[in-house]
Order: C-alpha cells, then structure tokens, then sequence
C-alpha cells in the first residue's frame, strides 16, 4: 500500500493486475480490437506497464533485455 502510495504521489498509477487482466481479456475478445494482435509475451509488457512499472522493472519482472523492452 505504501508502495502504491509512493508511485502516485510521484505522478505514476498503479492498477490492480486482475483489473488489468480482465480489461485486457475483454478488449482481446474482439478481433477489431488492436489488443487482439498482440503476442502473449506483448501483452505480458502492457500488463507490466499498466501496473506502473518502468523499462527497468518490466525488464527484471519478465526477464527481459533493454531492447526488447523499448519502444520501437
């Protein structure tokens, strides 16, 4: 709690990841949505990202390298 006290008082969000994951699994049931073509590793980051975290902490929650993190 303190933790996501922290972020928003810093101007960051936090969102619960079963909110993030029922929003995204309801978006991906469309195939209109842009959600929809999302690999499973993609949509891995944007839960990541929705929670707040940054590049450094996606990278290390996921395990994944600085390039494959950043936006292209």
């Amino acid at each position: 709690m303190v933790r996501a006290l922290r972020e928003v008082a810093q101007g960051g969000s936090v969102i619960d990841p079963q909110v993030v994951d029922a929003l995204v699994a309801r978006r991906t049931r469309t195939t209109q949505s842009p959600l929809a073509a999302l690999t499973h590793r993609e949509l891995d980051v944007l839960r990541e990202m929705a929670q707040g975290k940054t590049n450094a902490g996606i990278e290390q929650a996921l395990h994944l390298s600085t390039s494959t993190v950043e936006l292209r």
